[in-house]
């Protein structure tokens, strides 16, 4: 091997190398923050149902989704037999401003609701403000109760 061969190859081996670290420390970092993160978004989730319920919910455990094309959404059961066979979703909503995430109680008794957007809650008399349509809700809405007819959650 010449002595610029060598060069480029020390180049190219010290570039791939800091790469490979950034890609580690990104990982190691996503591994540690996503409890926080995923206790935080229940956390800020409830808030918003007491604002937007005539009568506080308290959110259960987490819930699978069985294809992994949700992944960026989230779902919960709720506490009490009165809740039984309602499901809490947050979602990401895409609007006029820029994306949300958007609350919504799925009931296979009721109309699924729309409780809010999270950390806005003046969104639930108005989520137009913020760029949501009705075509978007009623978009999320159709495809949450799809998901929960065709058993698309793991209990």
């Amino acid at each position: 091997m010449t002595a610029e061969i060598q060069d480029m190859l020390k180049k190219f081996m010290l570039t791939a190398g800091v790469f490979i670290f950034l890609a580690l420390v990104i990982s190691v970092s996503a591994f540690f923050i996503k409890p926080k993160y995923n206790e935080q978004l229940k956390t800020h989730v409830e808030e918003l149902l007491q604002v937007s319920q005539k009568e506080p919910i308290k959110l259960s455990q987490v819930l699978q989704f069985k294809k992994t094309s949700y992944s960026s959404f989230k779902a919960w059961s709720i506490e009490g037999k009165k809740h039984a066979d309602e499901i809490i979703f947050a979602v990401t909503l895409t609007g006029d401003s820029g994306p949300y995430t958007g609350v919504f109680l799925v009931s296979q008794h009721k109309e699924t609701q729309f409780c809010g957007l999270l950390g806005l809650p003046e969104s639930i008399e108005n989520p137009k403000k913020f760029g949501i349509t009705n075509r978007i809700l009623k978009y999320r809405i159709k495809m949450l109760e799809n998901i929960t007819e065709r058993g698309g959650l793991i209990q």
